[in-house]
């Protein structure tokens, strides 16, 4: 489980931006040169709907109510594995591999 403080969670998500090619920036951390238009092709950059702050509160919730019980459960049976997910993509990504190399 990739542990993010629910905050954080909402920081990623909520300043997500998109163009219809698919290339994504950040609004705070990765923003384009240009607000609004993105770098690569050129093409206006937009929020998914789902991407909403108060629309990832909502799923966090639900998250909290449905699914963090099932991790409890299946924490008391040694069967999940904490992994930080803080920091940059090149930073965690070499900690999720570190933890399946021992699964």
């Amino acid at each position: 489980m990739v542990d993010v403080p629910a905050d954080e969670i909402v920081n990623r998500v909520a300043n997500r931006r998109s163009c219809k090619n698919g290339h994504i920036f950040n609004v705070v951390t990765r923003p384009p040169e240009e607000e609004g238009v993105c770098d690569m092709c050129g093409e206006p950059l937009t929020q998914r709907p789902d991407d909403a702050e108060e629309v990832v509160r909502t799923r966090l919730a639900v998250y909290e109510e449905q699914t963090a019980p099932l991790i409890e459960y299946y924490e008391k049976r040694g069967l999940v594995r904490h992994v930080n997910g803080m920091g940059e993509p090149g930073e965690v990504y070499p900690r999720v591999t570190a933890v399946l190399e021992r699964v």
